[in-house]
């Protein structure tokens, strides 16, 4: 499997590459031919933020090079750094979710969907308000950097030495601090705001929350190695512009995180001609059904026969949907 599956050098390189490039582009269109370009061209550098983003968790299982160095390297500087993503905060943080995953106590992604169905106009409105309140950038904040404890420290609440041998606040603190200063030096600080922070804060971030959805909610299946984890499909296109990085076949990234993204889609076949069946729903129904107000109907018992002998039947698969009335509209 290892052989197979194996980690292409050249891979990661050419994926970071091709997001840099294509959001270059889109900053040259606006700035030299025409701002009416540029909703088109801040959805577009919103989507390869999120690749970005999903790049460096692609570091984060060691999937971006079988050098470890140079996969924390590219995962930490090239990817999660110029996204405001502590690669040390966002690994542990994902360690966990991957092995509590559907938790209440142990699942640090739970607020990502924990919350659906909801009406999509209750859904829509908490975003709003998020982004106007900045609860958007204060949760981005604490989920994805050490700022936080920074603060904890600053206030005598913490020790430094209470932070993790492994963080990289002082690295991620060099870098935005540089960062900033060769843009205000440079003259470009303000319009980095807007080809940047823009897309990033009011684009990616709350698509992240209905990702978070698509990946785990609303069906529950109770099972200690996928949780509430499914595989969504839908034309090239469309998994393009709202999964990209083959993050549809997310049940097969939770029963083998070690397969590196591009071999996901050959290995969700290989699974299923081994007859290891997956939960798997059309974009289209994963939002109905993220959406709904009615109860979604469960598809036939399947099992899946694993090294770990794990099984998924009828009676595992307990779904507690709330009506809409008594949805959850706020994230934790």
């Amino acid at each position: 499997m290892k052989k197979e599956f194996r980690i292409l050098a050249w891979r990661a390189p050419y994926d970071i590459a091709t997001c840099w490039i294509v959001i270059a582009a889109c900053i040259f269109l606006v700035a030299k031919i025409s701002w009416w370009l540029f909703p088109l061209t801040a959805i577009i550098t919103a989507n390869r933020l999120l690749a970005l983003s999903l790049l460096c968790h692609e570091g984060l299982h060691g999937n971006l090079s079988p050098n470890k160095n140079w996969n924390d390297f590219m995962g930490r500087y090239l990817c999660g750094f110029p996204c405001c993503i502590s690669f040390s905060k966002y690994r542990r943080l994902h360690i966990l979710h991957h092995s509590g995953i559907g938790s209440e106590h142990w699942d640090p992604d739970r607020h990502l969907y924990n919350y659906f169905p909801m009406n999509a106009r209750s859904f829509l409105k908490q975003q709003v308000w998020n982004l106007v309140t900045l609860k958007t950038a204060w949760n981005f904040i604490k989920y994805y950097t050490e700022i936080p404890e920074l603060i904890q420290i600053l206030r005598g609440k913490l020790k430094l030495r209470s932070l993790h041998k492994a963080s990289d606040l002082k690295s991620f603190l060099i870098f935005i601090v540089a960062l900033n200063s060769t843009l205000i030096f440079l003259g470009v600080w303000g319009l980095t705001q807007i080809f940047w922070f823009f897309p990033l804060m009011f684009i990616t971030q709350p698509y992240v929350l209905l990702m978070g959805g698509l990946q785990h909610g609303p069906v529950r299946a109770k099972n200690d190695k996928l949780g509430p984890s499914r595989t969504v499909h839908g034309s090239k296109l469309y998994m393009w512009l709202l999964l990209p990085l083959d993050i549809n076949f997310h049940a097969e990234h939770h029963y083998n995180p070690s397969v590196p993204h591009y071999w996901l889609k050959a290995y969700s076949a290989k699974l299923s001609s081994n007859n290891f069946h997956l939960w798997k729903e059309s974009y289209r129904e994963s939002l109905f059904n993220l959406f709904s107000q009615k109860t979604i109907s469960l598809q036939p018992a399947v099992s899946v026969n694993s090294k770990d002998d794990v099984h998924l039947n009828n009676s595992e698969f307990l779904p507690q949907f709330e009506s809409p009335s008594a949805a959850k509209t706020t994230t934790t």
